[in-house]
């Protein structure tokens, strides 16, 4: 059999310069021919391996030792904008840069970093400090009324989930939209 794959080697890669020397003497053949073999036979069983992984027929060795656990969000910027009565208050937003420090992440699970309702609630007295709401003094503005926008749009509401867990990266740029009424 090894013969057979010698043949058929050396049929296909004499011809190539890079090939030449290593099929010119019958043990540097046979040096790349069991080389050669042994390449494909790890890359059909890498490739069968991984469709079986993803095909859920198994599952990828050492796992229960190594747990994907995303990296906590350190700091994000926030794009603010007041809106009363469903009108924009300003063209410009009020921006921010917020960090997390180790003291206000999540208690039940530190590695997961801060949640999306201490950004709430963090955005909330930030904007209450504001000279903006000094000027719009709503009676009824509370943690409720601020929105928090991904860059993309999409509205973020699970207030106990951590925000990694929910897609927010570090450096990543929100959108928070206070509504007051008047």
């Amino acid at each position: 059999m090894i013969n057979q794959l010698e043949d058929f080697f050396v049929s296909r890669l004499a011809h190539f310069e890079l090939f030449s020397d290593h099929m010119s003497h019958p043990i540097s053949r046979r040096i790349t021919t069991i080389a050669l073999t042994g390449i494909i036979a790890i890359i059909i069983y890498k490739l069968i391996f991984q469709i079986g992984v993803l095909l859920g027929y198994w599952d990828i060795p050492g796992k229960e030792y190594f747990i994907d656990t995303p990296v906590h969000c350190a700091h994000v910027y926030v794009d603010s904008h007041a809106i009363v009565n469903g009108i924009k208050v300003h063209s410009k937003p009020l921006t921010y840069h917020i960090e997390f420090s180790p003291e206000e992440y999540n208690v039940e699970d530190p590695d997961l970093g801060s949640t999306l309702g201490f950004l709430r609630k963090k955005c909330y007295f930030l904007f209450k400090d504001s000279s903006l709401y000094e000027e719009l003094k709503s009676p009824h503005f509370t943690f409720d009324n601020v929105e928090i926008y991904t860059s993309k749009g999409k509205i973020l509401t699970q207030d106990e989930k951590p925000l990694c867990l929910q897609g927010v990266e570090t450096g990543n740029k929100l959108n928070v939209v206070y509504n007051l009424e008047s």
